[in-house]
């Protein structure tokens, strides 16, 4: 049923400009993109050289300025070949039909990418949160909020099994003065044990945030309630309840860009303590600021098996992490992403709290008059005893690789 809707949805944003009768506005951007990397891990992820191409094509048609369309088609990731290349590498990653009625509400519906306003810990669009959407967004008496209903997962129709995942979102946010603040409500309906019922899973957070002599400084808190039977959560034998809290700051010194995260979530036990929603529908998000414990865009490859959400599967999360970058010319700029990661809680006993520290190198050089980049990176990454791919035992991650992108 899923990809009956997803079908159905994209061939209503394509076919739209018949049913109108009108001549919308067409644009075409998209993401054409090699992925080259070499990882050595040979006692945890693997040691792996590889390359692979990944296009997104994007098709955006404006009717009026009341309603527009996009859709986004993904190709990849392609790895080798000759001739045409065909099966399971082409999706629909976006197919998204916008209604404005003014600027107190816009409502949104289809395959819709969504992204938290808490750094990506949550839920990231970026990364691959793109439900089956509902939501209506505006701005009140200077008051923005967002609603939405989505649907990640649909189970088997036509029985007494329940096994969907169905998600509702409250966001509100606003200045007061030079500070800006916001709330957020989120909530996961997954099924139980035996799948003859569902269970809430939610979570609360609020955010703060301001600026001054060119300094933003922000930060967040979030509070989740899991029950143990939600999916991919493993281990658990309680339902789990935590807390995640974030300080981040960000700055130009002397042309350079420079921001500092500070992330902290309560560990209890293996699904036991504070849980993001990502543990639960399987996904990720770009929330920090190293290349292999983290994720880059450019190491968003087949080499990101070690990467970390923010609740370490319930084990609980510290981690201080700082971000330099600077531009030598208008083509060639530089990055410097290093980051200490430490556990709330042992995984086994005796072992530590240490889950590594990770720096990540990157250079990137934009080919003047196109949208294309080529970006160059390095990562050597410490692992301890307490990261989930250790074995028990501490090692060396090193990671090599290129992206050769257009975006546009």
């Amino acid at each position: 049923m899923k990809k009956q809707i997803i079908s159905f949805i994209a061939i209503l944003a394509l076919a739209m400009p018949l049913a109108a009768q009108a001549e919308p506005e067409l644009s075409l951007g998209g993401q054409y993109r090699i992925n080259s990397y070499l990882l050595n891990d040979a006692d945890g992820a693997g040691s792996v050289a590889a390359a692979r191409v990944r296009i997104r094509q994007n098709i955006d048609l404006k009717f009026s300025d009341a309603f527009d369309t996009h859709l986004q088609i993904n190709f990849g990731h392609i790895t080798e070949g000759i001739g045409n290349h065909t099966g399971n590498n082409v999706g629909i990653r976006h197919a998204v039909m916008n209604y404005h009625f003014s600027e107190a509400a816009t409502l949104t519906a289809g395959l819709v990418p969504l992204s938290d306003k808490f750094g990506d810990t949550l839920f990231s669009g970026d990364w691959d949160f793109n439900p089956v959407t509902f939501a209506l967004s505006g701005n009140v008496g200077g008051t923005d909020y967002r609603l939405g209903w989505f649907k990640i997962l649909e189970g088997t129709e036509g029985t007494t099994i329940k096994n969907d995942v169905t998600g509702f979102l409250v966001d509100l946010g606003g200045e007061l003065g030079d500070v800006s603040i916001g709330a957020m409500g989120l909530g996961l309906r997954t099924p139980n044990a035996g799948n003859t019922d569902y269970e809430n899973n939610g979570w609360i957070g609020g955010r703060i945030a301001t600026e001054f002599d060119g300094i933003r400084i922000g930060a967040d808190v979030v509070a989740s309630n899991v029950k143990k039977n939600a999916p991919n959560v493993t281990n658990s034998v309680t339902d789990s309840k935590g807390i995640q809290a974030r300080l981040h700051a960000e700055g130009q010194f002397n042309g350079i860009s420079m921001s500092i995260l500070g992330l902290y979530s309560t560990g209890k036990a293996a699904g036991e303590g504070y849980l993001s929603p990502q543990q639960i529908y399987g996904g990720q998000g770009y929330w920090g600021k190293t290349g292999v414990l983290n994720i880059q865009g450019p190491t968003d490859a087949g080499m990101d098996a070690n990467m970390l959400r923010p609740g370490n599967n319930g084990y609980g999360l510290q981690s201080v992490q700082v971000g330099l970058g600077y531009s030598f010319t208008d083509e060639l700029s530089g990055y410097l992403g290093a980051g200490y990661y430490n556990a709330g809680k042992e995984r086994v006993a005796g072992q530590g709290k240490n889950i590594g520290s990770d720096v990540y190198v990157q250079a990137r050089y934009a080919f003047p008059d196109s949208p294309l980049a080529l970006e160059v990176f390095g990562d050597f990454a410490s692992l301890g005893a307490a990261h989930y791919n250790s074995g028990g035992a501490s090692r060396t991650v090193t990671a090599f690789g290129s992206r050769l992108q257009a975006e546009f």
